[in-house]
This record gives C-alpha cells, structure tokens and sequence, in this order.
C-alpha cells in the first residue's frame, strides 16, 4: 500500500471538523472580545497593584490555573466570577446601566469602556504596554 492509499484509508468516513469550528468561533465572536477585554482589565489591574495571578487566586480561594485560563481571554466567566474578581481587586470590571421606562435626553456614558481605562494607563506610565504584559503566563 503506498503512502496515497494509506492517506486515503485514513481519511475515509471521516468529516473535516473545520467547518464546525469556524462556525462556533464566528457565534462566539462577541462574547470572545468581551472576555478579552476583562482579561485586559484585570491584568491591567493586577499590574498597577503590584499583584501576580497567584495572589489573585489566593484573595478569591482558586487555583492558579483558574486564574491563568480566565486571563486567557477565552474563558467564559460567569457573573460570580467577576464580581468576586471585582472584589478582590477593587475594581469595577463590568458597569450595569440602568434603564428606565421614560428615554432620557441624555446619553450613555461609555467613557468607562476597557479602551479607555487602557488609554489612561498608557497616558500615566508611557513605559507599560498592557497587550505584552503577559507572557508565557506570568505577568511581566
């Protein structure tokens, strides 16, 4: 049997699984960025405070593992997870608008947005780059 052949015996009955992939990241698009954007914000966070993942683990009782895959950026985080994030860092991660019955004249603010926390802490310390903070797990 040459090398074609066993290929092709290998491959038979077999779907490319690729296809399924690309779909189910295209549906999770949204909330992947969103995730990213959190783990920037607790790195970012971490960073200013002095504070490792491991330190992070140890205030909210996980394990260090726990921590890496919700820095990841990947992960998708419940809302208990973050608040108790929140509340072991200080922070506010996610800003909940209220929404009344009767429109208002005025408008959302989003200046609270992650870009904008970034963009501050690019202003106040021209020497850290939150996008190479972190680097083979470990904040840097």
């Amino acid at each position: 049997m040459n090398n074609i052949e066993k290929l092709n015996s290998l491959a038979a009955g077999k779907t490319s699984q690729w296809v399924t992939d690309a779909k189910r990241i295209s549906d999770n698009a949204a909330r992947l960025r969103k995730s990213g954007k959190i783990a920037l914000n607790i790195i970012t966070s971490l960073k200013i405070q002095g504070k490792t993942q491991k330190d992070l683990a140890e205030m909210m009782e996980v394990s260090p593992q726990q921590i890496s895959k919700i820095l990841s950026g990947k992960e998708n985080i419940t809302l208990d997870t973050i608040c108790k994030i929140e509340e072991a860092l200080g922070v506010e991660l996610i800003e909940v608008p209220l929404i009344s019955s009767k429109p208002k004249e005025s408008h959302i603010d989003y200046t609270r947005s992650a870009t904008y926390k970034i963009e501050i802490v690019r202003e106040n310390n021209s020497e850290y780059a939150p996008e190479t903070c972190c680097t083979y797990g470990k904040l840097g």
